[in-house]
């Protein structure tokens, strides 16, 4: 789903008003209140998002079967519950949630009914490509879609585009558990910092005790890493919701381009070697996998550049690693391939490799942070009970003793 700068430019100032006075009105609690804020909005946009693939996916399955029957598309696209009228009190709550303004500035152009009612007037106006309005379906089960319908042979409904995505749902899933936890540790440690250990160190000092040395280490902690803490929750969910929005940056950001870009590199090369095995030299397969509403910007400019390469007379695995699709390595195992005959063949191996080798990155990086982040939010809410704990040990022993 890509958007435009100003879209995202006006949704940021959307999510400003909602979150502006919140972090005002909070005062003291400035840091516990902005970091809920951060993880609500967080959270809301995730449901959306699975809930967004799963229209697509619904939809992607009823209009495969009908394409591959030879059917009409639109009473697939007529019969779908997104298509119908929206009750005036789930208009009305577009304007105020998830933030101010959503309605205008997202849902009357990016939302799932604006782009199915738009697929329906184009299916009505005999357009053959309907399905390929953007945003309709997501890219992976276009694909399928697709090559379902070019290459004979294939397992009807095959349904491989979607792992990628629900293993991305089952990893944000699991992190919000973590993330919360922490959330309300830092909430009553800020409440802790705030309302009772002034009271408590007063009382200490009067008794003439010293106060606990953990218990101020941990104080201290706590007031500097929370700003931190909100700082990296805000930085990386942008940064995963920018991926969403604007698929191209998936490609190159640290940590999101080892998961998207083998992903899409996979599903390219797997597809291509399906029409080539099916008879279609590489020029006619290139021009057929050249489409907007199944590839991002990026993924299509390195398309281009592959065709660029393949005109001005460069092999098909050179004009590959100079399109940025294989490395040498894969180059070299494809030349021995192509020269035993088996260039199809070893095209789809490739492709299956490199998407398994995403699931298998996306995998090990979401148990990794799960663990860590179990570890990291037992750690310290070990850490806040005893040192909060102590002062009060310490004067009762002081008192009974």
């Amino acid at each position: 789903m890509s958007m435009s700068w100003p879209t995202l430019f006006l949704a940021s100032i959307g999510i400003g008003l909602l979150v502006g006075p919140l972090l005002f009105l909070a005062g003291p609690l400035m840091v516990p209140a902005g970091l809920l804020v951060t993880i609500m909005g967080f959270w809301i946009f995730d449901c959306m998002v699975q809930l967004r693939w799963m229209h697509q996916r619904e939809l992607a399955m009823a209009l495969g079967v009908a394409m591959r029957r030879q059917a009409p598309i639109l009473p697939v696209l007529e019969g779908n519950p997104l298509a119908e009228t929206v009750p005036w009190w789930k208009a009305l709550l577009g304007w105020f949630f998830p933030y101010p303004f959503y309605a205008p500035i997202y849902a009357w152009r990016h939302g799932a009914r604006a782009v199915l009612v738009r697929a329906i007037d184009r299916a009505r106006a005999g357009d053959p490509e309907a399905i390929m309005e953007p945003g309709l379906l997501h890219a992976d089960d276009l694909l399928d879609i697709q090559m379902d319908t070019l290459v004979s042979g294939l397992n009807p409904g095959r349904t491989r585009g979607g792992r990628l995505r629900a293993e991305l749902a089952n990893a944000s899933t699991q992190a919000i558990y973590p993330v919360l936890i922490m959330f309300l540790t830092l909430t009553i440690a800020m409440f802790w910092l705030l309302f009772i250990a002034p009271k408590m160190k007063r009382i200490i000092s009067d008794l003439g005790m010293e106060y606990p040395w953990l218990t101020a280490k941990v104080e201290a902690v706590v007031s500097n890493a929370a700003p931190a803490m909100v700082a990296a929750i805000l930085v990386v969910g942008a940064l995963a919701m920018l991926c969403w929005f604007v698929p191209r940056l998936a490609w190159s950001i640290p940590g999101f381009s080892g998961l998207i870009a083998p992903w899409g590199r996979g599903r390219l090369l797997e597809s291509l070697g399906l029409l080539v095995r099916s008879g279609r030299d590489l020029p006619s397969a290139l021009e057929l996998l050249d489409k907007p509403a199944i590839h991002g910007c990026e993924a299509r400019r390195r398309l281009k550049l592959m065709r660029l390469k393949i005109d001005e007379g460069a092999t098909a695995n050179s004009a590959m690693r100079q399109a940025g699709w294989i490395d040498a390595p894969q180059e070299a195992w494809l030349g021995l391939a192509t020269r035993s005959g088996r260039f199809s063949e070893a095209l789809v191996e490739l492709g299956g490799s490199l998407q398994s080798l995403s699931l298998r990155r996306l995998k090990w990086r979401s148990t990794l942070a799960s663990t860590f982040g179990v570890l990291l939010v037992g750690l310290l809410v070990g850490l806040v009970v005893v040192a909060f704990f102590i002062p009060l040990v310490e004067m009762i022993e002081w008192l009974g003793g």
